[in-house]
């Protein structure tokens, strides 16, 4: 599927997830390797969506100060993938990144991976798959195509 096939559906799928408790950083983190870029995987995550003000917790101060100064940068790339405008702001926190989901090695087979193991969970244990494990789901099956 070409890119701009993608971008034309995700603005469809953001309007989908906007209002989902966790949807939106969920589906920023599935995408977080187009947006942010491979380098960058493992020393960021999207930990909160306020309004339009997107919370990035970032390991260390020298990699926030240099982010900082790329922010406007990073607000427009979002935008582009997304396909609105759907952040108008970043900030960013120096804190343990947490979520390995959006780390390079798990690209490739991540959205199924995590479908699987959603699936599995909710057979195994009649568990609901959450809102924010389609969304990621979602964000990186999205992901594969960019």
């Amino acid at each position: 599927m070409a890119l701009q096939s993608i971008q034309s559906i995700t603005p469809a799928i953001w309007l989908m997830l906007k209002d989902v408790p966790g949807g939106p950083v969920a589906f920023l983190n599935g995408l977080w390797g187009q947006l942010i870029g491979t380098p960058l995987c493992g020393k960021t995550e999207a930990v909160a969506l306020e309004g339009k003000t997107l919370l990035i917790s970032v390991s260390t101060l020298p990699w926030q100060r240099t982010l900082e100064k790329m922010s406007d940068l990073l607000v427009r790339r979002i935008n582009g993938i997304c396909g609105c405008s759907c952040v108008e702001q970043v900030r960013f926190q120096v804190a343990t990144v947490t979520r390995a989901s959006h780390l390079p090695a798990r690209q490739g087979r991540a959205a199924e991976d995590l479908a699987v193991k959603s699936v599995s969970r909710q057979k195994g244990s009649g568990a609901d798959i959450s809102n924010s494990e389609i969304a990621e789901a979602i964000g990186l099956m999205v992901s594969r195509y960019l």
